[in-house]
């Protein structure tokens, strides 16, 4: 099994800290990066908080208060179907379409089977996100589907404080986050090289690293 050295949330904040800071110094960095890094960690930043996202979030909370039922039932609907219509579509392993729930129907006006069918198209987005992006599928799709289905839940009076992420496995998660953990070392140390000059740029970086006094801080503001 994967060895991780951060808190998972700690992991997170770091990854996206990192890429707001990445974006400022593409130009720098590109060179030195290994192929496919920062779109790796973006990925694999977004499945694993959308593994370990919560039915409470603020977000989900708003969306239960501003829809009526009827209109988060039919919102859930309408997202997964459009994920559907878009795997179905693309050259994807019909396993992941059939884990999507590609070609089964939704009843208009059933929360239950909305509310199955966006938590198959999530679990089976956060076991194949690459076949997902293949499809044009975005995370942002993704965590609209989530908020909605969220709210849905909390319309539904399900248990507010159960965890409803997709699931993946203690072996999933800590895979996820120790190839993002390595990830953002990896941009930290190139950093180091690309700023030799600049030591309080390259400083920025250093500062993104988890460490067990700073892992409950909020998320480090890039200069």
């Amino acid at each position: 099994m994967a060895t991780i050295k951060w808190d998972t949330e700690a992991a997170i904040v770091a990854s996206e800290a990192t890429q707001a800071l990445y974006k400022q110094d593409k130009a720098e960095l590109d060179a030195r990066l290994q192929s496919g890094c920062v779109p790796g960690l973006v990925a694999d930043t977004a499945q694993l908080r959308l593994g370990t996202a919560e039915v409470t979030s603020a977000k989900s909370v708003k969306v239960a208060t501003r829809m009526t039922k009827d209109e988060l039932i039919a919102g859930t609907a309408a997202v997964v179907m459009g994920a559907r219509e878009a795997l179905k579509r693309s050259r994807v392993e019909a396993a992941v379409k059939k884990a999507a729930g590609v070609g089964k129907s939704v009843q208009p006006g059933r929360a239950s089977t909305a509310r199955d069918a966006a938590k198959s198209m999530l679990d089976a987005y956060a076991a194949n996100p690459d076949a997902f992006r293949a499809a044009g599928i975005l995370p942002a799709d993704m965590e609209l589907l989530r908020s909605r289905y969220d709210a849905l839940c909390l319309a539904e009076g399900d248990a507010v404080g159960k965890r409803v992420a997709a699931k993946l496995t203690v072996r999933q998660r800590k895979e996820l986050q120790a190839r993002v953990e390595a990830a953002v070392d990896h941009i930290i140390g190139v950093a180091q090289m690309a700023f030799v000059n600049k030591p309080d740029r390259a400083k920025l970086y250093r500062d993104l690293v988890p460490t067990a006094a700073t892992s409950k801080k909020k998320k480090p503001v890039p200069a």
